[in-house]
């Protein structure tokens, strides 16, 4: 009877689905590598984490704008290891569970009360590693001969298809199509059907390579297309809107998402001499120097948005020339995607300015980006020469000059709806 029991017990061990890859000493070195890589477990951790990101972002949306949540929470600064590193894992803050909204008689928890955890791009990247990792140890092409010929055939066709609709739906546009124009809800449906085509012939070509498994291959080839996408639109795509006015000529375009400090160099017969710091290196405490720059930055203080009033304590006051001796920039929250008001936030930053060579305090300016849309011009002199400095929208300079020559806007007789412009 014991023996009984105990085949009984084997048996039901190995009908036992496992979660984990056995791998023994024998076994190549790139399956003892990927082995522990490729646990189902560690999808699921993974996949707990991602929801668990997913909704702290939605959250800290009740009080913070969408793009910064979106900078901080789910993309990294790729510019470099270091700044990859640092951003790999943002603090969130206790108090995004518990916004004003939900509870408005609740005491704010302060930002130091908090943890850090991986972000999405980092979230992702683990789980691209651990899915790769699975199929090269569990998903083995089945197919042998011709039917492996044909399955690679068909999937190769597949692969040329979804790289030509890709293509085609980013460049197609109603114009192209006039169709489209006048039933833009066709444009949907006719790229749904290529999808699906396509889908089709991937799926024949890999059902004949890994058998059943062929469906479940070609899911995981649309989550990691999707990663990949993810990641080009972070790193490549570029929102920008161009600003003209009439009778003014522009060749530049407007990210009102990011912010930079421009230094301006106007002494050019012809052009302007533009260097322009990003919004990422506009941190507190930040040293900026660089051979371009005709004097070193010290980064005193930044904020994303803030009030400004007038200055009644001087010895509090960080600025120690310019606009910033008559008015003081005070930190202020950040105004939500959720208001509905049409406010926008006005950054602020201190920055101290000092000669290269001798280390000479040049002084320490408040830019705002109200200043740079009330066109309210700051200088640093240094060497002789003047330079314009301004806290601004992202400039994208374009190669290229538009002039705009005249506007109207026509409107319905008797009523101030718009007909046309």
């Amino acid at each position: 009877m014991a023996s009984d029991s105990n085949r009984t017990d084997s048996t039901e061990s190995l009908r036992r689905p496992s979660t984990e890859v056995l791998v023994q000493s024998s076994d190549p070195l790139y399956i003892r590598i990927l082995g522990p890589l490729a646990s189902l477990r560690i999808t699921v951790v993974l996949l707990a984490m991602a929801i668990f990101i997913v909704f702290a972002g939605t959250m800290a949306q009740a009080e913070q704008d969408i793009w910064h949540v979106i900078h901080q929470y789910f993309r990294m600064d790729l510019s470099s290891l270091r700044s990859a590193w640092q951003t790999a894992f943002p603090w969130i803050e206790l108090q995004i569970f518990f916004p004003r909204s939900f509870f408005p008689e609740m005491k704010p928890f302060p930002p130091i009360i908090g943890f850090p955890f991986p972000n999405g791009w980092l979230i992702g990247l683990l789980l691209f590693i651990n899915l790769l990792a699975a199929h090269i140890i569990r998903f083995r092409i089945q197919a042998r001969g011709s039917k492996l010929g044909l399955g690679l055939g068909i999937t190769a066709i597949g692969t040329l298809l979804m790289l030509l609709v890709i293509y085609a739906g980013s460049e197609l546009s109603t114009e192209q199509l006039k169709l489209f124009a006048d039933w833009p809800s066709l444009r949907i449906l006719w790229l749904l059907t290529e999808c699906s085509v396509v889908s089709l012939v991937l799926l024949g070509g890999l059902t004949l390579l890994f058998h059943e498994r062929g469906g479940l291959v070609l899911l995981h080839a649309g989550v990691g297309l999707l990663m990949i996408g993810e990641l080009l639109v972070g790193t490549g795509a570029v929102e920008s809107q161009m600003r003209i006015v009439e009778g003014e000529t522009v060749n530049f375009a407007l990210d009102t998402r990011e912010i930079e400090l421009a230094v301006l160099d106007r002494s050019g017969a012809k052009t302007d001499s533009v260097v322009a710091i990003p919004q990422s290196r506009l941190r507190a405490g930040a040293d900026i120097e660089a051979a371009y720059l005709p004097f070193k930055l010290h980064v005193v203080r930044y904020m994303r948005n803030s009030n400004q009033m007038s200055v009644t304590d001087k010895k509090t006051n960080p600025a120690t020339t310019g606009v910033g001796l008559s008015m003081l920039a005070v930190e202020a929250p950040t105004i939500s995607s959720a208001d509905k008001s049409g406010r926008t936030n006005n950054p602020a930053v201190y920055v101290q300015f000092a000669d290269k060579e001798s280390g000479k305090v040049l002084g320490t300016y408040l830019l705002t980006l109200q200043q740079w849309l009330t066109k309210n011009v700051q200088h640093v002199s240094i060497g002789g020469k003047q330079y314009d400095v301004y806290l601004r929208y992202k400039h994208i300079y374009r190669p290229y000059s538009m002039h705009l020559i005249d506007v109207r806007f026509d409107r319905y007789m008797g009523t101030q709806t718009a007909k046309g412009y």
